[in-house]
């Protein structure tokens, strides 16, 4: 049996769908599979890293995302009581 697809992707989401697109700029036809029928707002609490932003601009989707998201310019971590 003969596949008409080169990949397929699991999940339309912002992972799968930039996943896909950045295939299908390659060349390879990609079936992405969802299944929800309609677009869910979900909060996840979710972070981009910085190699993250990189792969973003690579990607296209840098100025989407940070129309949308908040820009945070630093964090502070602990371990423990000692801010690291």
């Amino acid at each position: 049996m003969v596949s008409r697809y080169d990949a397929i992707v699991v999940g339309g989401g912002i992972a799968g769908s930039s996943l896909a697109a950045a295939v299908a700029r390659d060349g390879a036809r990609v079936l992405v599979l969802e299944r929800e029928t309609r677009f869910r707002d979900r909060v996840r609490g979710e972070q981009l890293q910085p190699w993250g932003c990189e792969e973003a601009r690579k990607l296209g989707i840098w100025d989407l995302l940070a129309s949308i998201g908040h820009r945070q310019p630093w964090v502070d971590l602990y371990l423990g009581e000692a801010r690291i």
